[in-house]
């Protein structure tokens, strides 16, 4: 489900200044897609930069030989090692592909005396983004939303400085011991995604 009834609010006495009186809404309603369009485009490049620049999108895309960035491990191995991607495998990728599709906006309605627009978009919600990138070895399992809520599996996590081939991503391991270790969640896609969605509203 994309996004949808997002109420954009514009300033009504430069609403009717720039647009003028006395056209129909089909008209009023392709100027503001126009006028809309460009904001809201700036707001999705800068949501796409907020998710590459994060340092749980960094540690990722550095792969199994990275440093633990994000610091959800204490500093142990790294995310791409503990969460068992494929060696060589790109996961961010799914998402980023995601968030650099230009967005496609139609105004459903205006309210002029209220100076608001409520607009409908093609972009897939945050629920769409978040299931579209999985834990390899857990079907149905998001690893960004384990990311913020916990990733279990942290204590039997042994990191392996030397390659090996028993690890799916070259460095991780699962031990039978426990080591008593605990991921650390943090704020990650969420925000990213609300402060996107707080500025083309």
């Amino acid at each position: 489900m994309a996004i949808k009834n997002v109420k954009v609010t514009i300033n009504k006495e430069d609403l009717l200044g720039e647009f003028g009186q006395g056209k129909n809404s089909r008209v009023t309603n392709s100027l503001v897609e126009k006028a809309v369009e460009e904001s809201v485009e700036k707001s999705r490049k800068e949501m796409l930069m907020d998710f590459e620049q994060h340092p749980v999108t960094k540690e990722i895309d550095a792969g199994e030989n990275s440093s633990n960035l994000s610091g959800t491990l204490n500093g142990y191995g790294n995310l791409f090692s503990f969460i068992g991607f494929q060696k060589g495998s790109s996961p961010t990728s799914v998402v980023k592909s995601a968030l650099s599709k230009p967005i496609k906006l139609k105004v459903k309605k205006a309210i002029f005396r209220r100076g608001k627009f409520v607009v409908e978009t093609d972009f897939p919600n945050k629920e769409e983004i978040e299931s579209s990138a999985q834990i390899p070895w857990a079907t149905g399992l998001s690893w960004i939303k384990g990311i913020e809520k916990g990733i279990s599996g942290l204590g039997e996590f042994l990191y392996k400085r030397k390659p090996s081939s028993a690890s799916r991503s070259g460095k991780g391991i699962q031990t039978k011991s426990n080591l008593n270790r605990k991921f650390v969640t943090t704020t990650y896609f969420s925000k990213i995604y609300n402060d996107f969605i707080n500025r083309i509203k």
